[in-house]
């Protein structure tokens, strides 16, 4: 979240920086929200396919490369496109996130971490906006891309160390009591 509020408001700056107009930065940030959507989306029916915390390190695992490869981009088509990649990440993760936090909680303590998740969003906003524009303003978009990539890569240790995968109750035979 840190990465997504305070990075988003600079992609217009960003893109500027390649000769885009206004609508096509318009469309750039629409794309976007198109690519958190699909892998918002699609993060159920992957999670089908690999573990839920596989899934969760792969998304931490594409992030990153992409965040450095967005710093070095040499056109406006590579940035839309590893922006995309960024945001896809983001929105699997996401989505990943919010399930593993609702199957390792406990119906007493859920509603406090749904909570806590819902208040990352505008801390994560104030925390990014105030450091991303003073990196981009000191070292340049190669230096502040470079961090986030940094910053991007807790994510997978994170998953790899700390996340426990756990069946969720429909697939767990008697979770639900039978009439």
């Amino acid at each position: 979240l840190f990465i997504r509020f305070g990075l988003f408001p600079l992609l217009p700056l960003y893109a500027a920086e390649f000769g885009a107009n206004a609508s096509m930065i318009g469309l750039y940030l629409a794309l976007t929200y198109i690519a958190i959507s699909i892998g918002s989306i699609l993060a159920a029916q992957l999670s089908g396919r690999l573990s839920r915390r596989g899934l969760f390190i792969a998304a931490g695992l594409l992030g990153a490369p992409a965040l450095v490869l967005l710093g070095q981009a040499q056109s406006f088509w590579q940035v839309i496109l590893l922006t995309a990649l960024v945001w896809f990440a983001g929105g699997v993760g996401l989505s990943i996130s919010n399930v593993l936090t609702g199957l390792h909680t406990t119906s007493s303590t859920r509603g406090k971490a749904f909570g806590m998740l819902a208040l990352a969003s505008p801390l994560s906003a104030l925390i990014g906006g105030l450091v991303l524009g003073r990196l981009v303003e000191w070292g340049g978009y190669p230096l502040m891309f470079m961090i986030l990539a940094l910053v991007w890569t807790v994510w997978p240790v994170l998953a790899i160390t700390r996340v426990e995968d756990k069946p969720d109750c429909a697939t767990v035979p008697g979770a639900f009591p039978q009439p």
